[in-house]
This record gives C-alpha cells, structure tokens and sequence, in this order.
C-alpha cells in the first residue's frame, strides 16, 4: 500500500466518506458549492484546449463536471474514494 496505509485503514477511510454521502443530498454538506467557479476559471486559464485532459481528485458529488462539459471539455476524470458520490454524479451529469 502506498504510503505504508494498510487495507484496513483505506477501507476505514472508504466506509466513512460512504457513510458521509449516503444519507444526504450534496447540498447537505458543509463544502458543497452550487457552482465551481474558481476550479472552473483556473482550469479555463490553465488548460485552455478543449482536449485537454482534466481530472477532479476528491470530486465527491461534483458540479464542476458539468461546467466542464458546457464548456466543450471532453475527456474529463473524476476520481472519489465514494462510489456513492460519483454514482450520484453520474445520474445527475447530462452525459
């Protein structure tokens, strides 16, 4: 394991964040933002072509991802330790 981080401790890790999104909407969480912004002017200012490759580590229930999209990004990773997160992302992302 990276890090000296053991399985027992990453899935300890998995099962709180799982437990931190389950049973809430996004807008229940003390980090949550309706729109991305500042990640989405820094991204635009950085990585201008529209193929760049952008990934979203810790993307949780991401909205960037739909900025990202309307803004003609096409290959784009999120990238959460909660499957619970990123399956909600997915059903609420236009594509």
């Amino acid at each position: 394991m990276p890090g000296g981080a053991t399985q027992s401790t990453l899935n300890r890790c998995k099962a709180h964040w799982e437990n931190i999104y389950s049973p809430k909407y996004p807008s229940q969480v003390s980090w949550y933002e309706t729109t991305a912004d500042f990640s989405l002017q820094l991204i635009l200012k950085y990585a201008p072509e529209k193929k760049s490759e952008v990934a979203d580590v810790g993307a949780g229930e991401s909205v960037l991802v739909e900025h990202l999209l309307e803004n003609d990004y096409k290959d784009i990773t999120l990238i959460d330790i909660s499957s619970k997160a990123l399956e909600d992302t997915k059903k609420t992302t236009r594509n």
